[in-house]
């Protein structure tokens, strides 16, 4: 899978639990907290990880679903089908003056009229600081 660029390693945000000392799936965590121990606040870590490329099978995978039909529940079928997370759409890209490009795949093409771009609280332009300040338009 490394060689045919399936599978990658990189950094990311995980969330961690102290108590634990190990890194929790976003419904492990409730409130903020450890499912765990419901009083222990969950940190946000960069720790690098392995990714797989998922889309670039999610048709075989999503096929291969259908075996497990009968003999897995519903929710857990439905809950795989959403991770894989196939879909159609269109590749849009801005570009932010200062700070580069940025792509994205979005799944719905007739949403592209009314798209936007909004960051994540640790991106680099929100962590860095926004270095222009907005023009004001004057009235005619």
């Amino acid at each position: 899978m490394i060689e045919r660029g399936l599978a990658y390693r990189k950094q990311a945000l995980v969330n961690w639990c102290p108590l634990c000392a190990t890194v929790l799936a976003n419904e492990q965590v409730v409130d903020g907290c450890c499912w765990r121990h419901e009083t222990t606040p969950v940190e946000q870590r960069a720790l690098e990880q392995w990714f797989l490329r998922t889309t670039a099978y999610a048709d075989e995978l999503l096929r291969d679903i259908a075996q497990l039909e009968g003999a897995w529940p519903e929710r857990v079928l439905t809950m795989q089908r959403n991770w894989i997370g196939r879909s159609e759409g269109a590749e849009v890209d801005f570009t932010v003056a200062g700070y580069g490009r940025y792509e994205f795949h979005d799944p719905h093409r007739h949403h592209l009229w009314r798209t936007c771009l909004i960051l994540a609280p640790e991106h680099e332009i929100v962590t860095t600081g926004w270095d222009r300040k907005p023009r004001r338009r004057r009235r005619k």
